[in-house]
């Protein structure tokens, strides 16, 4: 790791954070009672200022190897990296082997024997590995019409299931090459094939759809739905007779309620759900929070007990199937995502540390993946982001809830809710952590001028309601596990509010899978650009830096972008009304980025549509109140898919 000192702050949460930000404070008010924050604030600022002024990068040049899967294949252990995508073959104490090159940003795989097929989220194909004595043998390889896939299932008669997270849709790749839409399904994170079920983790529509396997393929219309108020990250079931034992890692199953400032009822839980072609019944609901389980992202069952592990917390425990009662607890590193639990040691992969974590009863093995190394101040503001470092005393007690920021931004991005702001009847959909710097003023209201300003705030909200001063600083004698992302001894509260800049500073946007492998505009897509740049440009500006009007680029320079650096935001700092209500400022909403686009849903403040076709079909030409569906002209169909067409480019 670079061991380089550093400065700076920056977060945001999608919910909007109801006090004023420190520039619409009274300035001699703040500098009497904090001086020194005051004063340190000021420097962090002029951070952010040189930061915003720095070509942006790409998150995969920063976040390291990415561990993220793992399992026992025979007498051996086999992992998947997601950075830039490989697969690696490690000796049973985690070492590795070797390692053959996946599809870049691998994320699923689905095992036969020795044979695994894996896809990536960066990449448009379905390849085929055959794991022999020593080394992995690419075998077979499909190209599939779609990139952006997050996971692969074998179904039958050689029917292979597809998450196609960028698209919002499950697909079917048979044995003949063919794809086939099976069903729409927003925020696809997840496919798997139990007896005959296929299960399918659509994240931002809060569901996971359980479609009974025919010989005609998956029956959507006698789909069963298991639903949530707020998104569920991780699934694991078993077939049973002719129906499963699922069970799902997901947010408190309950509105987000914001009081005081603070955050209530979003603890992580696990839920134990009967499926059968009657329909789903939940057996129980377990909050882990309390056992000290923050976002379980890894399930693994083991006999009649489901082992759960915390991305966002140092704990791993066992639950009991029949009533979630718990049976076992490990200390473990924050940052678990995935799990084996067939034997002991436990299998881990962490992508946070960047290592295979190997678990026994009495303590816990770190095994780092061979890698150039990180720089030092992104991994720990990671950790303050994904992780509860930043509210190191949260409870759990009635309202109150023990969460990350991840807990409403999975992998910085949205968890496709709506909010109750806690002002009057405002609601406000998440916004995405992603491509912050120079995309300010934050939230909605535009409160918050600078990203300084707004993690001022944040460490604030998300200590509101605890012991914890919002002003702290860190020994890291009292975290075991931040010896693997630092070589500090203690943390001001400076050089955490610099970690958290350090890292979101880098990161950035990932590569729109539209764009993947292309450098021009097709005919459609030169059209949409015409006319946003006639209809939408006004207020979406092509700029680099939201507040900063000579960071603009000509329309003639708007693909070089698209097809470049991705670096333009879409939008501006100004506030408009445009129709939609109700209004979260007298002045409107802050012009929100269109960039990722894909990545978001829903759409406007209060979330009124789910899809870009429903924001479009929406606008009225002609009248100040553009979103607004009332008077004034609708886009004619042609410039619709147009339009959609340029938009899913950016």
């Amino acid at each position: 790791m670079s061991r380089a000192p550093w400065l700076g702050v920056v977060l945001v949460l999608g919910c909007d954070p109801s006090p004023p930000a420190a520039d619409d404070l009274d300035p001699s008010a703040l500098e009497v009672a904090n001086a020194p924050q005051i004063e340190a604030l000021a420097q962090l600022r002029d951070e952010e200022r040189a930061l915003r002024d720095r070509p942006p990068g790409r998150w995969t040049d920063a976040s390291g190897p990415d561990p993220f899967a793992v399992r026992r294949v025979g007498d051996r252990i086999v992992g998947l990296l997601r950075n830039p995508g490989a697969l690696v073959l490690l000796d049973r104490s985690g070492a590795e082997l070797a390692r053959h090159d996946a599809p870049a940003g691998a994320t699923g795989w689905a095992w036969r024997d020795t044979q695994v097929d894996v896809v990536g989220e960066l990449d448009g194909a379905v390849r085929t590995y055959r794991l022999t004595q020593g080394a992995f043998e690419l075998v077979a390889q499909v190209d599939v019409q779609a990139a952006g896939l997050r996971a692969v299932a074998h179904g039958p008669r050689g029917v292979r299931f597809l998450a196609d997270r960028h698209r919002g849709r499950v697909l079917a790749l048979s044995s003949d090459g063919a794809t086939n839409v099976v069903d729409a399904c927003p925020g696809a994170l997840d496919v798997q094939v139990h007896g005959r079920w296929l299960l399918a983790n659509c994240m931002l529509a809060h569901e996971v759809r359980a479609y009974p396997l025919t010989a005609r393929g998956p029956d959507v219309d006698g789909v069963v739905v298991v639903r949530h108020d707020g998104p569920m990250w991780s699934m694991a079931a078993r077939a049973i007779d002719d129906g499963l034992e699922l069970v799902l890692g997901g947010v408190e199953d309950h509105a987000l309620e914001r009081r005081d400032g603070t955050f209530g009822y979003i603890d992580s839980f696990v839920f134990f759900v009967d499926v059968s072609a009657k329909g789903a019944t939940r057996r129980a609901a377990v909050n882990v929070s309390a056992h000290g389980v923050v976002t379980p992202k890894g399930l693994a069952w083991s006999g009649d007990e489901v082992w759960v592990s915390g991305a966002g917390s140092d704990a791993l425990v066992a639950l009991h199937a029949d009533d979630g009662h718990l049976t076992a607890r490990r200390s473990v590193p924050a940052g678990l995502t995935a799990l084996d639990a067939s034997s002991l040691p436990l299998l881990a992969a962490n992508p946070l540390l960047d290592a295979w974590v190997l678990v026994e009863p009495q303590r816990s093995e770190v095994v780092a993946v061979p890698s150039a190394g990180r720089d030092e101040a992104v991994a720990l503001g990671e950790a303050l982001v994904t992780t509860t470092l930043l509210a190191p005393q949260g409870q759990t007690e009635g309202r109150a809830s023990r969460f990350t920021c991840e807990t409403c931004h999975f992998e910085g991005t949205v968890d496709g809710r709506v909010h109750y702001t806690g002002r009057d009847d405002v609601y406000a959909a998440t916004k995405t952590l992603r491509g912050l710097v120079g995309n300010h003023p934050h939230f909605s209201r535009a409160l918050d001028r600078s990203t300084i300003d707004m993690i001022h705030n944040e460490f604030r909200v998300a200590n509101g309601g605890t012991p914890q001063d919002p002003w702290f600083d860190l020994r890291t004698d009292d975290v075991p596990w931040l010896e693997h992302l630092t070589s500090a001894r203690e943390l001001t509260a400076t050089q955490l509010r610099g970690a958290m800049l350090a890292f979101l500073a880098a990161f950035e946007h990932p590569v729109n899978p539209s764009t993947l492998g292309r450098a021009q505009l097709t005919e459609l897509e030169h059209r949409g650009a015409s006319r946003f740049e006639t209809l939408c440009a006004s207020c979406h500006q092509p700029r680099r830096v939201a507040d900063d009007p000579e960071s603009a680029a000509s329309s003639s320079r708007w693909a070089a972008h698209v097809f470049g650096p991705g670096d333009l935001l879409w939008a501006s700092a100004q506030r408009v009304r445009t129709g939609i209500e109700p209004l979260v400022h007298d002045e409107g909403a802050r012009v929100p980025s269109l960039r990722s686009l894909w990545a978001k849903r829903p759409y406007f403040t209060n979330g009124s549509a789910e899809t870009v076709a429903a924001v479009l079909q929406g606008i009225r030409i002609g009248t100040d109140a553009v979103h607004g569906a009332g008077e004034g002209t609708p886009l004619s169909a042609d410039d619709q898919a147009a339009l959609a067409a340029f938009v899913d480019l950016l």
